[in-house]
Protein backbone atom coordinates (compact mmCIF):
# COMPACT_ATOMS: atom_id res chain seq x y z
CA UNK A 1 0.00 0.00 0.00
CA UNK A 2 1.53 3.78 -0.79
CA UNK A 3 1.16 6.16 1.49
CA UNK A 4 -1.81 8.36 0.56
CA UNK A 5 -1.82 11.87 -0.50
CA UNK A 6 -3.87 14.36 1.27
CA UNK A 7 -2.98 17.46 0.17
CA UNK A 8 -6.83 17.96 -1.20
CA UNK A 9 -8.24 17.71 2.24
CA UNK A 10 -8.53 20.43 4.45
CA UNK A 11 -7.54 20.84 8.37
CA UNK A 12 -11.13 20.55 9.05
CA UNK A 13 -11.62 17.43 6.45
CA UNK A 14 -8.72 15.68 7.28
CA UNK A 15 -9.85 15.71 11.10
CA UNK A 16 -13.08 14.19 10.47
CA UNK A 17 -11.73 11.22 8.27
CA UNK A 18 -9.36 11.02 10.38
CA UNK A 19 -11.91 10.20 13.35
CA UNK A 20 -13.75 7.91 10.71
CA UNK A 21 -10.46 5.80 10.63
CA UNK A 22 -10.26 5.51 14.39
CA UNK A 23 -14.33 4.68 14.56
CA UNK A 24 -13.69 1.83 12.30
CA UNK A 25 -10.16 0.99 13.83
CA UNK A 26 -12.17 0.18 16.86
CA UNK A 27 -14.89 -1.35 15.66
CA UNK A 28 -12.81 -3.71 13.33
CA UNK A 29 -10.77 -4.31 16.73
CA UNK A 30 -14.14 -5.54 18.09
CA UNK A 31 -15.14 -7.87 15.50
CA UNK A 32 -11.54 -9.31 15.14
CA UNK A 33 -11.73 -9.88 19.05
CA UNK A 34 -15.18 -11.99 18.68
CA UNK A 35 -13.78 -13.95 15.79
CA UNK A 36 -10.62 -14.61 17.17
CA UNK A 37 -12.32 -15.68 20.68
CA UNK A 38 -14.50 -18.42 18.80
CA UNK A 39 -11.19 -19.86 16.85
CA UNK A 40 -9.53 -19.96 19.92
CA UNK A 41 -12.99 -22.11 21.92
CA UNK A 42 -12.61 -24.41 18.76
CA UNK A 43 -9.08 -24.45 18.85
CA UNK A 44 -8.95 -24.38 15.04
CA UNK A 45 -5.41 -23.37 14.96
CA UNK A 46 -4.64 -27.13 15.71
CA UNK A 47 -5.64 -28.17 12.55
CA UNK A 48 -3.59 -25.48 10.94
CA UNK A 49 -0.61 -27.05 12.76
CA UNK A 50 0.26 -24.69 15.93
CA UNK A 51 0.37 -25.85 19.01
CA UNK A 52 -1.63 -23.07 20.73
CA UNK A 53 -3.56 -19.75 19.36
CA UNK A 54 -0.27 -17.71 20.19
CA UNK A 55 1.62 -19.38 17.70
CA UNK A 56 -0.67 -19.11 15.14
CA UNK A 57 -1.13 -15.24 16.03
CA UNK A 58 2.57 -15.50 15.43
CA UNK A 59 3.27 -17.36 13.09
CA UNK A 60 0.18 -17.49 10.85
CA UNK A 61 -0.88 -13.68 10.58
CA UNK A 62 2.19 -12.16 11.68
CA UNK A 63 1.28 -10.56 14.71
CA UNK A 64 3.67 -9.44 17.13
CA UNK A 65 4.01 -10.84 20.29
CA UNK A 66 2.57 -8.45 22.65
CA UNK A 67 -0.20 -7.67 19.41
CA UNK A 68 -0.92 -11.60 19.94
CA UNK A 69 -0.39 -11.31 23.57
CA UNK A 70 -3.09 -8.69 24.31
CA UNK A 71 -5.78 -9.91 21.60
CA UNK A 72 -5.89 -13.27 22.76
CA UNK A 73 -5.99 -12.13 26.33
CA UNK A 74 -9.05 -9.97 25.58
CA UNK A 75 -10.82 -12.21 23.38
CA UNK A 76 -10.91 -14.35 25.93
CA UNK A 77 -12.59 -12.45 28.80
CA UNK A 78 -14.91 -10.90 26.26
CA UNK A 79 -16.18 -14.60 26.17
CA UNK A 80 -17.35 -14.42 29.73
CA UNK A 81 -18.15 -10.76 29.90
CA UNK A 82 -19.59 -9.71 25.76
CA UNK A 83 -19.78 -6.12 26.67
CA UNK A 84 -16.51 -5.87 26.36
CA UNK A 85 -16.89 -6.11 22.71
CA UNK A 86 -19.10 -3.01 22.50
CA UNK A 87 -17.12 -1.11 25.10
CA UNK A 88 -14.27 -1.54 22.97
CA UNK A 89 -16.54 -0.34 19.45
CA UNK A 90 -17.66 2.61 20.84
CA UNK A 91 -14.37 4.22 22.27
CA UNK A 92 -15.33 3.21 26.09
CA UNK A 93 -12.19 1.14 26.32
CA UNK A 94 -9.46 0.77 25.08
CA UNK A 95 -7.59 -2.92 24.84
CA UNK A 96 -5.07 -2.00 27.34
CA UNK A 97 -7.48 -0.69 29.34
CA UNK A 98 -9.31 -4.62 29.29
CA UNK A 99 -5.79 -6.29 29.28
CA UNK A 100 -4.74 -4.88 32.84
CA UNK A 101 -8.68 -5.31 33.75
CA UNK A 102 -8.80 -8.89 32.87
CA UNK A 103 -6.73 -10.48 35.87
CA UNK A 104 -9.29 -8.84 38.40
CA UNK A 105 -12.61 -9.22 36.33
CA UNK A 106 -15.37 -11.38 38.30
CA UNK A 107 -19.08 -11.47 38.14
CA UNK A 108 -19.58 -9.60 41.40
CA UNK A 109 -17.70 -6.14 40.20
CA UNK A 110 -17.28 -6.51 36.39
CA UNK A 111 -20.30 -4.27 36.11
CA UNK A 112 -18.87 -1.50 38.30
CA UNK A 113 -15.03 -2.16 37.34
CA UNK A 114 -15.32 -1.59 33.45
CA UNK A 115 -18.02 1.70 34.02
CA UNK A 116 -14.96 2.85 36.15
CA UNK A 117 -12.64 2.63 33.40
CA UNK A 118 -14.77 4.05 30.87
CA UNK A 119 -12.13 6.53 28.97
CA UNK A 120 -9.74 6.40 31.10
CA UNK A 121 -6.07 6.11 30.47
CA UNK A 122 -3.71 3.15 31.26
CA UNK A 123 -2.15 4.98 33.93
CA UNK A 124 -5.92 6.23 34.88
CA UNK A 125 -6.66 2.51 35.40
CA UNK A 126 -3.51 1.12 36.56
CA UNK A 127 -4.64 3.41 39.47
CA UNK A 128 -8.30 2.13 39.74
CA UNK A 129 -6.48 -1.30 39.98
CA UNK A 130 -3.73 -0.20 42.70
CA UNK A 131 -6.86 1.26 44.93
CA UNK A 132 -9.13 -1.25 44.53
CA UNK A 133 -6.81 -4.02 44.62
CA UNK A 134 -3.53 -2.91 46.44
CA UNK A 135 -0.36 -4.87 46.13
CA UNK A 136 2.46 -5.07 48.90
CA UNK A 137 5.08 -2.61 48.67
CA UNK A 138 8.24 -3.45 46.44
CA UNK A 139 11.33 -4.51 48.29
CA UNK A 140 14.04 -2.21 48.40
CA UNK A 141 17.04 -3.24 46.19
CA UNK A 142 20.02 -1.47 45.13
CA UNK A 143 22.86 -3.36 43.56
CA UNK A 144 26.14 -1.88 41.46
CA UNK A 145 26.23 -2.79 38.02
CA UNK A 146 29.81 -2.81 37.12
CA UNK A 147 30.45 -0.10 33.10
CA UNK A 148 30.66 -1.73 30.16
CA UNK A 149 34.75 -1.02 29.58
CA UNK A 150 35.19 -3.18 33.13
CA UNK A 151 35.88 -7.23 32.83
CA UNK A 152 33.03 -9.50 33.32
CA UNK A 153 32.74 -11.71 36.20
CA UNK A 154 35.45 -9.20 38.53
CA UNK A 155 34.97 -9.43 42.26
CA UNK A 156 34.67 -5.97 43.74
CA UNK A 157 34.27 -4.68 47.15
CA UNK A 158 32.43 -1.79 47.41
CA UNK A 159 29.74 -0.52 49.96
CA UNK A 160 25.93 -1.30 48.06
CA UNK A 161 22.41 -0.36 49.68
CA UNK A 162 21.16 -3.72 49.48
CA UNK A 163 18.25 -6.00 51.89
CA UNK A 164 19.37 -9.42 52.73
CA UNK A 165 19.32 -12.39 50.03
CA UNK A 166 16.40 -14.10 52.03
CA UNK A 167 14.39 -10.92 51.92
CA UNK A 168 14.61 -10.07 48.45
CA UNK A 169 13.27 -11.96 46.23
CA UNK A 170 14.38 -12.60 42.37
CA UNK A 171 12.89 -10.47 39.78
CA UNK A 172 11.24 -13.81 38.12
CA UNK A 173 9.49 -14.13 41.82
CA UNK A 174 8.55 -10.27 41.56
CA UNK A 175 7.64 -10.25 37.78
CA UNK A 176 9.73 -7.38 37.31
CA UNK A 177 13.09 -6.46 35.55
CA UNK A 178 16.56 -6.65 37.40
CA UNK A 179 17.33 -4.12 39.79
CA UNK A 180 20.38 -2.57 38.14
CA UNK A 181 22.54 0.22 40.08
CA UNK A 182 25.91 1.65 40.02
CA UNK A 183 25.80 3.96 36.86
CA UNK A 184 22.15 3.00 37.21
CA UNK A 185 19.78 2.33 39.93
CA UNK A 186 16.52 0.65 41.58
CA UNK A 187 14.52 1.75 44.14
CA UNK A 188 11.51 0.29 46.13
CA UNK A 189 8.25 1.88 47.16
CA UNK A 190 8.50 4.08 50.35
CA UNK A 191 7.89 2.72 53.17
CA UNK A 192 9.43 -1.05 51.74
CA UNK A 193 11.75 -3.09 53.68
CA UNK A 194 15.02 -1.59 54.88
CA UNK A 195 18.20 -1.18 53.02
CA UNK A 196 21.01 -1.27 55.16
CA UNK A 197 24.51 -0.21 54.36
CA UNK A 198 27.08 -3.78 53.85
CA UNK A 199 30.37 -3.91 52.26
CA UNK A 200 30.33 -6.66 50.53
CA UNK A 201 31.94 -8.04 47.26
CA UNK A 202 29.86 -7.80 44.40
CA UNK A 203 30.09 -9.86 41.29
CA UNK A 204 30.70 -7.80 38.57
CA UNK A 205 28.33 -7.73 35.17
CA UNK A 206 28.55 -11.14 33.22
CA UNK A 207 26.53 -10.19 30.52
CA UNK A 208 26.17 -7.28 27.92
CA UNK A 209 24.81 -4.12 29.61
CA UNK A 210 21.80 -2.90 28.28
CA UNK A 211 19.91 0.27 27.47
CA UNK A 212 18.89 2.00 30.87
CA UNK A 213 15.55 1.47 31.37
CA UNK A 214 13.44 5.34 31.52
CA UNK A 215 12.12 6.03 34.80
CA UNK A 216 9.29 4.51 36.18
CA UNK A 217 6.49 4.79 38.88
CA UNK A 218 4.37 2.54 39.07
CA UNK A 219 1.06 2.51 42.20
CA UNK A 220 0.87 -0.38 44.00
CA UNK A 221 -2.03 1.13 46.42
CA UNK A 222 -4.26 4.05 46.69
CA UNK A 223 -1.58 5.88 48.70
CA UNK A 224 1.59 3.82 47.71
CA UNK A 225 3.94 3.94 44.24
CA UNK A 226 7.14 1.82 43.77
CA UNK A 227 9.84 3.43 41.73
CA UNK A 228 11.80 2.61 39.22
CA UNK A 229 14.92 5.04 38.33
CA UNK A 230 18.74 5.51 37.32
CA UNK A 231 21.03 7.92 38.99
CA UNK A 232 24.74 7.87 38.79
CA UNK A 233 28.09 7.57 41.43
CA UNK A 234 27.80 11.27 42.65
CA UNK A 235 23.47 10.81 43.86
CA UNK A 236 24.45 7.25 45.09
CA UNK A 237 27.62 8.55 47.52
CA UNK A 238 24.89 11.25 48.62
CA UNK A 239 22.39 8.46 49.29
CA UNK A 240 24.90 6.79 51.11
CA UNK A 241 26.02 9.76 52.97
CA UNK A 242 22.25 10.67 54.04
CA UNK A 243 21.99 7.35 55.31
CA UNK A 244 25.35 7.23 57.37
CA UNK A 245 23.87 10.13 59.10
CA UNK A 246 20.61 9.06 59.49
CA UNK A 247 21.52 6.03 61.22
CA UNK A 248 20.52 7.16 64.76
CA UNK A 249 17.01 9.28 64.20
CA UNK A 250 16.19 6.24 61.81
CA UNK A 251 17.87 3.17 62.19
CA UNK A 252 16.64 1.17 59.47
CA UNK A 253 18.20 3.21 56.99
CA UNK A 254 14.95 3.03 54.69
CA UNK A 255 15.73 4.65 51.07
CA UNK A 256 12.51 6.61 51.07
Amino acid sequence: MRPRSFSGFSDHGLLSHFKRLVDHDRATTAELLDCLGEIDSRKLYRSAGYPSMFVCCVREYGMSEDMAYKRIRAARVARRFPAILAMIADGRLHLTAVVLLTPHLTRGNARDLLTEAFRKTKAEVEGILARRFPRPDLPTRLTPLLSRGMAAAQLVPEPVCMTSPEQTPGPEALGVGSALVGARAVSGSAGSESAQLVPEPVLGAVEPVRAPAPPKIVPTSAERFGAQLSFGRETYELLCHVQSLLGHPAPTQDLA
